[in-house]
C-alpha cells in the first residue's frame, strides 16, 4: 500500500482523536470515516454494518440491540486502541454500559413472556 494510503489512514484516526476531544458534536461523523487498518480500503462505518447483519434477528428489539452491542464490543476489542474507540463511537455505543442494554434486555424479555403467557 502507498505512503498516501497511509498518511490518509492516520490522517483520519488524528481527525477522529481531535473530534473526540475538543469537537464532540463530530464524533460519530468522524468516526465513521477511520479506515479499519492500513491494508484496508473499509471503514468503521462499514465495520458497524457487518455487524449489525452478522447479529440474528429478534422479535424483541432490546434482546437484538443486546447481541448487537455484545458483538459489536467484542470487536471492538480486538480492534483495540483508538480503532475500538471509533467503532464504537460510529455506532453511537461509547457511552453505553452492555450491564443496562443486558438488563433492558431481559425485563424485554420478561414483559413478552408475560404478555404471551401471563404469570
Amino acid at each position: 500500500m502507498g505512503s498516501t494510503s497511509s498518511a490518509e489512514y492516520f490522517a483520519r484516526l488524528a481527525v477522529f482523536c481531535f473530534a473526540r476531544h475538543f469537537r464532540p458534536e463530530e464524533v460519530m461523523e468522524r468516526a465513521s470515516a477511520v479506515m479499519v487498518g492500513l491494508d484496508s480500503e473499509r471503514t468503521m462505518d462499514d465495520l458497524v454494518r457487518e455487524v449489525e447483519t452478522s447479529v440474528p434477528p429478534s422479535m424483541i428489539y432490546e434482546q437484538w440491540e443486546f447481541r448487537f452491542a455484545t458483538a459489536l464490543h467484542a470487536k471492538a476489542a480486538r480492534l483495540g486502541g483508538v480503532r475500538g474507540e471509533a467503532l464504537l463511537c460510529c455506532a453511537g455505543y461509547d457511552d453505553v454500559s452492555l450491564d443496562s442494554i443486558a438488563a433492558d434486555a431481559a425485563d424485554a424479555v420478561e414483559e413478552a413472556r408475560q404478555a404471551l403467557y401471563g404469570d
